[in-house]
C-alpha cells in the first residue's frame, strides 16, 4: 500500500533524517541529499529515503514497484527507481536490497536498517596510500571494502559462503591504492 504524504510530513520526517545524519553519519562521509532542488522541487533521493524512514525505527520492506508509485507523484515520467539501492552502496545509507543479494530481502525489495550506522560496505573517507596492511584492515573494521563481508564471518551477500577472508589487492606488494576484496569459502 502506498501511502500519501502531506508536505509537513516530507519535512518532518526530512528533518529527523537530518538530525540521526548530523549525530552519526555525517563523519563518516554519508552523503545527505537535499531535499528540495533549485526550482524548489522534492529531489528523488529525498524522496525515496524518506519514504524508506517512515515508522522509524520499524522500518519494513518495500518494494520496487511501490517506491516507483510513489515517485511517480512528484516525477509523473519515473520508469524506474535506483535511488534506494545507490543510497546504500554509493552513498552509506544502511540500506539493504534484494537484488544485490542481501540475506532475508526479496529481489526488488528495499529496507533501511537503521540511521545510526552506514552501510557495511560504504567508506565515505578512503584513504588514499599506504603501505600498512593491519592498519588498512584494522580502519576498515576487518571487513572487505567493496560488499562489507567481515573477516572471519558469514558473508553478507552470499548465504553460501561459510567465511570471508579479506585479501590485498593483487599487484600490492608495497604501497597501493585502498580498495581490499575477499575470497569467500564455499560452505562444506
Amino acid at each position: 500500500m502506498i501511502k500519501q504524504f502531506s508536505d509537513n510530513k516530507i519535512k518532518d520526517i526530512y528533518k529527523m533524517i537530518c538530525d540521526y545524519h548530523c549525530k552519526y553519519l555525517d563523519l563518516f562521509g554519508v552523503k545527505l541529499p537535499k531535499l528540495t532542488n533549485n526550482q524548489g522541487n522534492y529531489t528523488k533521493d529525498a524522496l525515496v529515503l524518506v519514504y524508506l524512514v517512515q515508522d522509524y525505527p520499524k522500518t519494513r520492506i518495500i518494494s520496487k514497484s511501490e517506491l516507483t508509485q510513489f515517485i511517480r507523484k512528484y516525477y509523473p515520467a519515473t520508469n524506474d527507481v535506483q535511488q534506494a539501492r545507490h543510497l546504500g552502496a554509493q552513498k552509506g545509507w544502511f540500506i539493504v536490497a534484494g537484488g544485490r543479494g542481501d540475506i532475508n530481502i526479496p529481489v526488488g525489495g528495499y529496507k533501511l536498517i537503521t540511521l545510526k550506522t552506514t552501510y557495511p560496505a560504504f567508506h565515505g573517507h578512503r584513504i588514499e596510500k599506504t603501505d600498512n596492511w593491519d592498519s588498512i584492515k584494522s580502519q576498515y573494521g576487518n571487513r572487505c571494502a567493496t560488499c562489507g563481508s567481515e573477516q572471519g564471518k558469514p558473508n553478507i551477500h552470499l548465504a553460501q559462503y561459510n567465511y570471508t577472508i579479506t585479501n590485498k589487492p593483487h599487484g600490492s606488494n608495497k604501497t597501493f591504492n585502498i580498495g581490499e576484496y575477499h575470497s569467500s569459502m564455499p560452505k562444506m
